[in-house]
């Protein structure tokens, strides 16, 4: 055993390393181990999530496409001994930088929708509301995990026009239009975007 996994193995004794691991749901993450140095955790309503995790490993040598794309979640464990989880997909993954064989890796987690922002599409809606719009430009990315909580009428529309513009662009600014707002809840194995008209339920 290195000096290094050696190291990474003491880590694991301390209380503040132990409160935040790494998964990744689909068993689809890199050979190596990555444990968690820091967690810095930016959220809000109608607003995009943004975890930024720094990890150590043994290995300085894990590829890119090895992590980037691939769902993960950092479980933090509450005094209570309840989880809370992050979870989402890694948009950006780098080395940081190696020192006594120790790597230090960043990774960048986002929500699903956030891929919506890397495509622009021409398209015209006939005699849908936007709840219905919505589901039909999530059903093109079979990642949408989601859910409607409204209370007011959404009305049918007799023409709506996506013109050269990102399918997430597209979204929010219909969204705007209807008032609701929206969030993200967590669990191991994913994360849903939760759409509402009334923010009681946030």
């Amino acid at each position: 055993m290195s000096s290094a996994t050696d190291f990474l193995v003491s880590l694991l004794s301390n209380k503040k390393q132990r409160l935040l691991t790494l998964y990744f749901p689909n068993d689809d993450g890199p050979d190596a181990g990555l444990l968690i140095n820091e967690l810095q955790a930016d959220e809000g309503l109608s607003q995009d999530f943004c975890y930024t995790v720094t990890a150590l490993s043994d290995d300085p040598h894990i590829p890119l496409t090895a992590v980037q794309g691939r769902m993960a979640c950092v479980a933090l464990q509450r005094e209570d001994g309840s989880q809370r989880f992050f979870n989402g997909y890694c948009f950006e993954f780098a080395l940081l930088g190696v020192e006594n064989s120790l790597a230090t890796y960043q990774m960048v987690l986002r929500p699903w929708l956030a891929q919506f922002a890397l495509r622009h599409n021409h398209r015209l809606f006939h005699q849908q509301n936007i709840q219905q719009q919505s589901k039909e430009i999530f059903l093109e990315s079979g990642l949408a995990s989601h859910e409607f909580r409204l209370h007011e009428s959404d009305p049918v529309r007799t023409f709506s026009c996506q013109y050269d513009e990102t399918d997430y662009n597209y979204l929010h600014r219909r969204w705007e239009e209807m008032g609701w707002c929206y969030w993200y809840e967590h669990s191991m194995q994913g994360h849903k975007l939760v759409l509402s008209d009334t923010t009681p339920y946030a």
